[in-house]
């Protein structure tokens, strides 16, 4: 049998865009009239949106429904108040409403289920400022704020071609024992939706391109879970664009996202559309967060805006467009954290086993421990573990569980009277072991993201890294606070502390560090705490050992930045003047010999009267060795009597000075070795090189100048210029700063003679002999 239609879209028959327009505003959209608004000055123009909210009441009672925190203004001018409130669902129990300021009360009788309604938004001060979004709210005998719901559902379809969607079949294992499905949706947007109890089938058709919002709900005599259908529309002459499903969370290029914190999340890198067309993120909705699209007057946008203050899974609905009638829907997966999360939940002891609750990601961090992924369990994002990472975040305080000791925990009823989380199994202390705490079923690791962990321990014996202060310790020999690093082991049975008992505490042979004491008795709170000094900045594996059972924890010195030290020499020294560099490297340290790294230094030259070098970084801070170097290139006169810069080393009060040197000044030296040869046959000259001190200038480039008709080492060259005398060679200096020239002169003119000059150039010298040849 066919039920109640509702058919909102029907009401209001709208064209799409100024449809889609009221859409938007529950996406903190402007729907302003632009043409009133422009009447208006740009300093007094007011922007309105407002956020679609969910909100739950308890029947039987007036309830109000703030919304508030839902409108938003760009402006302080005047007040934002609720002009209207109408009913779209006409269900007869959500009739009786009245209406406020900042949100509406409801007087629902004994009815369950959901009432949806449209509010609308206007400014005191400018009319023309007004917004309109959605208000659903769920009716039920449980606490207000228990709100039920269903995955989100996508779905695509064609203008004027009929989609069948099968609720059951979509929700799986979703809906609860003893829920049945309402007898009314409604549609908020384009085309039709009728509804088939008993085949539990929504039928749903638009003659044009668009958006569609239909929302559902199940239901039994207190409770509800709600749901929602979203539907791209789009014209059968244009192929849709594609916008994926997108797991923004799953993806490590992408930032974390924390409670009360706006994120912009752009989802232009997933989508596409196979006629190359541009793309716009049109719109944008969630359950229980704030999602407001970046800029929406600009069509080639594709972020949002993010923030929610509920931790846990979410899911955005999205929908894109390619301005041209094609429309697709998707869906963005975000995980969003509480950094100041605790656990509800508690340890388990039994007998003299101790099983500690799994950790929160919160609180996994807060204790410096790696984890692999994280969930979201029991309202809380729990930490999840590969295999060796589970193994390591076991050591402080016990060790993983056996097979045999997690079934023994299901006596204990973990997920009943201690609320544990079980949405995944736990790890053994097999790495091919899980346990499935709803069941005891032993399962296969198949898991990259791992699973849950709960260490296990033996009388409570554990290093408690919480209130430890065991890293970035300063080796300063414990001079003050902060070079005290502080240990703090706990003893207990039963859940009660053991004073009295003596704990042993020892480091490895290889390091410096100093303990205080090597042996403790613990207090009335079975607490037994230990401190080391260190005068080296190190990382130390400490142990403490209570009859036997041994916990580890890892302990980090690190360098005293305020007691640095700075020094520097010239590691590459003496290099050439043109086309040589010379390296100073500084070495930053404290006063006990630690290199400090990770710190930036500052290298400049000492100037006298004007600069001779420039300076080149060739790293950007201190290395772990405490070094840093830079690149010093000559850029002075190289014919100074003195080739050398100072190079001072500074680091906030610190400094020091390195001189280094250039070899500059060449000398040019040319003469003839032999002489007087034949037309046709070699004169022999030699080209020297060196610098100032002597020593030679090797692989130096050379000019010689000669006439045309003569081949200096076997070449004959073209004039310079057309009809000129000369020709220019390039010869390369050995490595002892010479080149031998072989110089052949050819009788062109038929001389009985010939005398000709031959000129060498380097740089701005330039010296020549003079060459004689004769028949």
């Amino acid at each position: 049998m066919r039920n109640m239609i509702l058919k909102f879209n029907q009401t209001y028959k709208w064209l799409f865009l100024p449809l889609l327009s009221v859409l938007l505003s529950a996406c903190n959209t402007d729907i302003n009239d632009n043409k009133s608004s422009n009447k208006q000055s740009q300093d007094q123009k007011i922007t309105l949106s407002a956020d679609n909210a969910v909100d739950g009441i308890t029947n039987g009672l007036k309830s109000y429904v703030s919304l508030e925190d839902k409108i938003h203004a760009t402006s302080s001018l005047g007040d934002n108040m609720i002009s209207e409130v109408v009913l779209l669902s006409e269900q007869q129990a959500c009739r009786d409403i009245d209406v406020y300021a900042s949100g509406y009360s409801i007087n629902s009788a004994d009815y369950i289920g959901t009432c949806i309604y449209q509010y609308s938004v206007k400014n005191t001060v400018d009319p023309t400022a007004r917004a309109v979004a959605y208000s659903t709210v769920v009716v039920q005998e449980d606490e207000v704020g228990s709100i039920d719901k269903f995955e989100l559902i996508s779905e695509t379809a064609e203008a004027s071609v009929t989609l069948v969607i099968n609720i059951a079949d979509q929700l799986v294992d979703q809906i609860p024992d003893g829920y049945t499905l309402s007898e009314t949706i409604t549609n908020l947007g384009v085309g039709n939706a009728s509804l088939d109890i008993g085949s539990q089938t929504i039928t749903f058709i638009s003659d044009q391109p668009g958006y569609s919002q239909i929302i559902y709900s199940y239901e039994n005599d207190t409770q509800v879970k709600i749901g929602s259908i979203n539907i791209a529309v789009s014209s059968e002459l244009n192929t849709a664009p594609v916008a994926p499903n997108i797991d923004y969370s799953a993806d490590i290029n992408n930032e974390t996202v924390n409670i009360n914190t706006d994120v912009i999340i752009d989802v232009g890198s997933y989508i596409s559309d196979p006629d190359d067309e541009p793309l716009q993120l049109v719109y944008v909705d969630s359950w229980y967060a704030s999602v407001t699209p970046v800029d929406l007057s600009d069509e080639n946008n594709t972020a949002f805006i993010f923030n929610t203050d509920r931790a846990g899974e979410h899911f955005v609905t999205y929908a894109i467009s390619d301005h041209n009638g094609g429309y697709d829907i998707g869906q963005v997966r975000i995980e969003v954290y509480d950094p100041n999360s605790v656990a509800s939940w508690g340890n388990i002891q039994q007998g003299l086993k101790i099983y500690y609750g799994p950790l929160t990601y919160a609180e996994a961090n807060s204790q410096g421990i790696s984890v692999t992924s994280s969930i979201f369990d029991n309202n809380s994002m729990i930490a999840t573990f590969n295999y060796s990472s589970a193994v390591d975040s076991c050591k402080s305080i016990g060790r993983l569980p056996t097979k045999d000791e997690l079934n023994a925990l299901l006596n204990s009823n973990p997920n009943g009277s201690y609320s544990w989380p079980i949405g995944l199994p736990y790890w053994t202390s097999s790495d091919n072991e899980v346990i499935d705490l709803n069941n005891g079923n032993t399962l296969l690791p198949a898991r990259p993201e791992g699973y849950y962990v709960s260490c296990i321990n033996e009388g409570g014996f554990v290093i408690d890294t919480a209130n430890s202060s065991i890293i970035d310790i300063v080796a300063n020999d414990g001079i003050n606070e902060s070079g005290i690093a502080t240990v703090i082991t706990k003893l207990s049975f039963n859940g009660k502390p053991i004073s009295g008992e003596e704990v042993r505490a020892s480091v490895t042979n290889d390091v410096n560090a100093s303990l205080d004491s090597s042996s403790v008795i613990t207090n009335d709170d079975g607490i037994a705490a230990f401190k080391l000094t260190d005068l080296k900045a190190e990382d130390i594996l400490f142990t403490v050992d209570y009859e036997g059972e041994q916990r580890t924890v890892n302990i980090v010195f690190v360098a005293d930045k305020s007691t640095a030290k700075i020094n520097s020499s010239a590691t590459v020294n003496n290099q050439p003047a043109v086309g040589g560099s010379n390296t100073v490297t500084a070495v930053l340290t404290d006063e006990n010999g630690n290199p400090i790294s990770g710190e930036v230094i500052n290298f400049n030259e000492v100037i006298s009267d004007y600069a001779n070098v420039s300076l080149v970084p060739i790293t950007a801070n201190t290395d772990l060795n405490g070094k840093q170097k830079v690149s010093v290139n000559w850029t002075g006169d190289i014919g100074m009597p003195s080739l050398s810069a100072n190079i001072e080393s500074k680091y906030k009060n610190q400094t020091d000075v390195t001189t280094v040197s250039f070899n500059g000044s060449p000398s040019l030296f040319f003469q003839l070795l032999i002489d007087n040869a034949k037309y046709g046959q070699a004169n022999w000259a030699q080209v020297t090189l060196t610098y100032s001190d002597g020593s030679p200038i090797k692989n130096a480039v050379v000019s010689i100048e000669a006439a045309s008709s003569m081949s200096v080492n076997g070449e004959l060259r073209a004039p310079d210029e057309p009809g000129g005398y000369f020709s220019t060679h390039e010869v390369v200096t050995d490595n002892t700063g010479k080149v031998m020239l072989e110089l052949i002169l050819y009788n062109t003119g038929n001389f009985q003679s010939t005398s000709t000059r031959i000129t060498a150039r380097y740089l701005d010298q330039s010296k020549f002999v003079t060459g004689h040849w004769t028949r």
